[in-house]
């Protein structure tokens, strides 16, 4: 960019191309100047249009995005070129990227990137690169049929600042920090994850992923909570929030374990799943947090269930894990209305302090007045 520069000059042109109802207009943007303090000189390019110039130079299936620009700084010492940024985006068949870029060759903590890429479908790809879509149809075709809807990707050094990268006549904003963003990633036809993002700036870090549920074979990925749903994690430690959710369950040959984790809420919730056939353990932490203090109350709770067939092959069930469930919620029940009970105990005592309180206030207004009318009357006489 420009913001360095000391001396310079620069020149904008528009010209329209084309014929009949193809017109198209263009805005080109030429920079040179002299940054003095470092002794470089900067060239810079840039190209806007209100629409993309397609078929660039009679190449089918393609099109140019604009704005477009590129710049360098030129040093008369060695490396020469001591600043590079480019501003631009191209379409290739179904696929579209974008990408800015400012890169210090002197100092790369400086340099700073985003990019972004939409409608990747690999699959589509080798097809129109080998002209042969038969070729990536079929059984075999899982192995290349993966693709994304959007990914994107930004890297700042300054975690606090965007960075304005200048070229010419056109600018783009690199928000600070790292982000990564994916929306809609199927790999090999089976997993598909619909949302994962990570940001890292002066604020914190954040972290999700969701995943839609994989049935494959005898391997089932789901969420613990919903067996309709798939796996999610989403986590955060920023300033205006801390919490950690994870939710999966994995069952494969007759074997399953899940798990469930909810940190950062109130109740904070921890639960634990194994089974084995007919046989299951769980396990589940339940911590209440009391308003306005530091303490807290925790309930453990075990289930324990089985079948079991005798040798005629009727099947009976024992009731434990029943009594175990009733009493759990019983306990969960009582724990909660106990709770609720010394709240409204404890609100009730701070509201009658506050109406003692009040009426010492009044009584001490009351004597102020008489007191006031005592000086007046022993004014007057």
């Amino acid at each position: 960019g420009s913001s360095e520069l000391t001396l310079g000059f620069l020149i904008t042109l528009e010209f329209t191309v084309g014929k009949g109802k193809d017109l198209q207009t263009f805005e080109v943007g030429g920079f040179a100047g002299l940054d003095v303090p470092s002794q470089s000189l900067a060239i810079e390019l840039s190209i806007d249009s209100d629409q993309p110039w397609s078929r660039p130079f009679g190449i089918p299936g393609t099109k140019v995005l604009f704005p477009l620009g590129i710049g360098v700084s030129i040093s008369p010492l060695p490396p020469f070129i001591t600043k590079f940024s480019m501003i631009g985006g191209m379409q290739v068949g179904g696929m579209t990227g974008r990408i800015t870029l400012g890169a210090d060759i002197t100092d790369f903590t400086k340099s700073a990137f985003k990019g972004e890429v939409e409608d990747i479908n690999f699959k589509r790809i080798l097809s129109d690169l080998s002209g042969c879509k038969s070729c990536f149809e079929g059984p075999g075709a899982v192995l290349v049929d993966s693709s994304v809807k959007r990914v994107a990707n930004s890297f700042n050094p300054d975690p606090t600042s965007p960075v304005v990268i200048q070229i010419a006549k056109i600018q783009d904003t690199i928000p600070p920090g790292i982000r990564l963003e994916i929306e809609d990633l199927k790999i090999l036809g089976v997993v598909k994850i619909t949302s994962a993002t990570f940001f890292l700036d002066a604020t914190g870090v954040e972290a999700t992923l969701y995943m839609e549920k994989l049935q494959w074979g005898p391997l089932s990925i789901t969420s613990k909570t919903s067996s309709k749903k798939g796996p999610l994690f989403d986590m955060a430690l920023t300033t205006s929030s801390q919490h950690l959710i994870i939710d999966g369950q994995t069952s494969i040959l007759g074997y399953t374990t899940g798990y469930y984790f909810n940190i950062g809420s109130n109740p904070m919730v921890g639960q634990v799943l194994f089974k084995m056939g007919s046989f299951s353990v769980e396990g589940e932490v339940t911590t209440y947090a009391k308003p306005g203090s530091a303490s807290f109350k925790n309930t453990l709770t075990g289930r324990f269930g089985t079948d079991v067939k005798n040798s005629v092959g009727n099947s009976a069930s024992g009731d434990t894990k029943k009594e175990l469930e009733s009493s759990t919620s019983s306990k969960e029940s009582r724990l909660q209305s106990d709770y609720n009970s010394k709240k409204a105990t404890e609100d009730s005592k701070v509201a009658d302090k506050k109406r003692q309180i009040d009426s010492k206030n009044r009584e001490l207004q009351s004597k102020k007045e008489a007191t006031r009318r005592q000086r007046k009357e022993h004014e007057i006489v």
